[in-house]
């Protein structure tokens, strides 16, 4: 092993984080000899090996590394902008694992051996968990109230965490860096037993989320969530996000520029039915900051985002159905939007599927945040839903799970198999699927 290879020593009564010597492997490539000495309790068990690059060592060094899994996820490794999959690697010899003595002539005691090592790999974040978290426990505007549990977003599947009463716990420090490893039951607790689940703040969030702190932070910003006074961060349910939206969009069509919304005018507009924070919540959800209203800075204002909107009112209808013929849904898609926004079907990619039954081609609801994050349960799922595959139309379903080294060609390659109809690249299920 070489310097950036880290020796984890847990299950001790001193903990500590260790960096193979470079000094002592390159003496040994030059005839060096020493006495070795076994301790008296050799341990197999206490020290783990994780292969890293220089940054992460670098991070390991500062104690700006984190562990992140529950029960029923891989490990992973999150500095603070990245996050790194660790694979344990056997290995056909034995690694002793001696401390570097005070005087190079001194003998070394062996206190552990192994034959396995962690290899890292930088993944991209799994940033769905975190809407599928918030969803458990949606906020209705009374910030006092016991929370309710509504019903997640269509395509969202709702953990068993919600049922997780010890959501707090972690398994503690290793080697002096926080780790962060929830506990979950799998099964939940027995009927008539549930507990009704308690919205999350941004801390707990944080240490249930596989991915590194900047990740994180974008990710939750990119939802606009609520946060209540006392310092929960929820989203508002499905239900009324919709109510306030028709609310405002009615309002707009009324004669309001709708790419040039003021703020304070919304405000004003809505808040005998709506709170203020729901309708701040709409305003930067299906809209971007336009410039301000007035002289000196002015009051803020905002344009409404069509491809939002078009995509919000699009899943409208397939709450309704979930299989539509492609040609009557682009009809009915076109009275729901508002007037003078035309929706295009390249705006559904990642959220539809081009099927077809018989001759009539049909649109089937099939959102990328509520598929599987594993690539192999994501391709499996897929070909679940349709045999063969375009690359074109796969390709949608596939961006969320690039990344440093891993690429849509990449992930095809090892998931697929493709052969060509008619010019065109079309991908199958492997046998190993």
């Amino acid at each position: 092993c070489d310097s950036n290879t880290p020796v984890f020593r847990h299950r001790s009564p001193r903990p500590g984080l260790f960096f193979c010597p470079q000094r002592f492997t390159s003496r040994m490539a030059d005839g060096f000899q020493c006495t070795v000495h076994f301790a008296s309790a050799l341990s197999t068990q206490d020290f783990k090996i994780v292969e890293v690059s220089n940054s992460v060592a670098e991070d390991l060094r500062q104690g700006r590394v984190v562990l992140k899994g529950d029960v029923r996820e891989a490990l992973v490794l999150c500095t603070p902008s990245e996050t790194y999959h660790m694979n344990s690697l056997e290995s056909s010899n034995t690694l002793l694992l001696a401390q570097q003595p005070a005087q190079d002539a001194d003998p070394r005691v062996v206190e552990g051996s192994i034959t396995q090592h962690y290899e890292c790999r930088q993944q991209p974040p799994d940033v769905h968990k975190l809407k599928r978290l918030l969803s458990e426990c949606l906020w209705t505007g009374e910030e006092d109230a016991e929370p309710t549990l509504e019903p997640p977003p269509l395509g969202l599947e709702v953990s068993d965490s919600m049922w997780d009463t010890q959501r707090d716990n972690s398994l503690g420090d290793l080697v002096g860096t926080p780790v962060s490893r929830s506990s979950s039951r799998g099964s939940g607790p027995p009927p008539g037993k549930r507990h009704r689940p308690t919205p999350y703040t941004r801390d707990a969030l944080r240490r249930r989320v596989q991915c590194s702190d900047a990740e994180f932070d974008a990710a939750l910003a990119a939802l606009h969530p609520i946060e209540t006074k006392e310092g929960h961060v929820m989203l508002p349910a499905p239900d009324a996000v919709t109510q306030c939206l028709d609310s405002l969009l009615t309002f707009a069509e009324g004669g309001w520029d709708l790419q040039h919304i003021s703020q304070t005018q919304c405000l004003q507009e809505l808040e005998s039915f709506y709170a203020p924070k729901l309708v701040l919540h709409v305003l930067r959800q299906y809209c971007t900051p336009a410039p301000a209203v007035g002289s000196g800075g002015g009051e803020p204002a905002w344009a409404l985002d069509s491809a939002k909107v078009c995509l919000f009112r699009a899943e409208q209808l397939f709450m309704a159905s979930a299989k539509w013929k492609t040609k009557e849904f682009l009809a009915e898609w076109q009275t729901i939007v508002p007037g003078g926004i035309t929706p295009t079907l390249d705006m559904l990619d990642g959220y539809v599927v081009h099927t077809s039954q018989g001759a009539m081609p049909e649109l089937l609801w099939l959102p990328r945040e509520g598929l599987p994050q594993q690539p192999r349960q994501r391709f499996q799922k897929l070909f679940e839903i349709q045999d063969k595959w375009a690359k074109v139309d796969i390709a949608h379903f596939l961006v969320d799970l690039t990344g440093p080294g891993v690429t849509v060609e990449s992930l095809l390659g090892k998931n697929a198999r493709e052969h060509i109809e008619n010019g065109v690249p079309m991908y199958t299920r492997t046998a190993s699927l």
